[in-house]
């Protein structure tokens, strides 16, 4: 159960860097393919925990944004060196015909899953 709501962190953490301007809740929804009240709790969380903030719409009073705090890009931006730095030692144990063919067999066995969750 830890490990998914660290998953879910990182996601609504990468979906959320990656956007110029804030997000409605019911994009970040898509966004993250979960239920609205799913992103509702973790944007509840990542709130109280000062890494997001909601921010009204200058269109629309009823619709909400969520962006990044300062504090919650930084927390991204290390999480992400790590996992890159990780991912580097572990890819420079292979050698560059391994790594082809590690990406060819991880391209089928995705395109896999992708056909058996149809």
């Amino acid at each position: 159960r830890r490990e998914m709501a660290h998953d879910l962190f990182y996601r609504v953490c990468v979906v959320l860097s990656r956007q110029e301007q804030p997000m409605t809740m019911s994009e970040l929804s898509e966004a993250l393919a979960v239920p609205m009240s799913t992103a509702t709790r973790m944007v509840d969380w990542l709130v109280q925990s000062a890494y997001a903030e909601r921010l009204p719409d200058p269109e629309d009073r009823r619709v909400v944004r969520v962006s990044l705090t300062g504090t919650g890009r930084e927390l991204y931006q290390t999480i992400n060196q790590f996992i890159r730095r990780r991912v580097e030692q572990f890819l420079g144990l292979f050698t560059p015909q391994e790594r082809d063919q590690l990406v060819v067999l991880l391209r089928k066995a995705v395109t896999a899953l992708e056909a058996m969750g149809q």
